[in-house]
Parts: C-alpha cells; sequence; structure tokens
C-alpha cells in the first residue's frame, strides 16, 4: 500500500520561499510514520515540476501519453 498526493500547489507570486518544502516535509512526515506504506505517488503533467519532485526523492515510474498530454507517475519510498 502507498499515499497517493492528487495535488500540490503554491500560487506563482509566493513561489521560491519554500512553501513547497514545507508541505511535502509535513505529508513525508505522516507517510513516513506508517509502517504500512512503502512510500507517496503522485502524478505531473508538468514537466518542470519532475525535477522538483526528484529533489524530494521521487522517481519517476512511468511516463504515459495519453493523446497529447504527458503524464509522469512518480514514487517517493519510505526508507
Amino acid at each position: 500500500p502507498h499515499y497517493s498526493l492528487p495535488g500540490l500547489a503554491v500560487l506563482r507570486r509566493a513561489q521560491g520561499r519554500g512553501h513547497a518544502r514545507q508541505l511535502l516535509d509535513a505529508v513525508h512526515l505522516i507517510v513516513e510514520a506508517d509502517p504500512t506504506a512503502i512510500g507517496i505517488a503522485l502524478d505531473t503533467d508538468t514537466p518542470e515540476n519532475v525535477s522538483l519532485y526528484q529533489h524530494f526523492g521521487y522517481e519517476t515510474t512511468a511516463r504515459v501519453d495519453g493523446g497529447g498530454l504527458t503524464m509522469d507517475c512518480m514514487l517517493r519510498r519510505n526508507e
């Protein structure tokens, strides 16, 4: 079993101030506290977000082309 992060957004004018880090850190603490979970998964259709999530330990597990929309499926495993 794993958790799923359906969405994460920071207003453009508030970006670059560590808000995404704070949100992800809080979510990661919850997921890591669950001994039954293998980690947390998310999907993104924004190529710029892939490197952001990789920075936080997510790996791309699949890339799906849905008729012109490419979705990166990512997973951050519990350690």
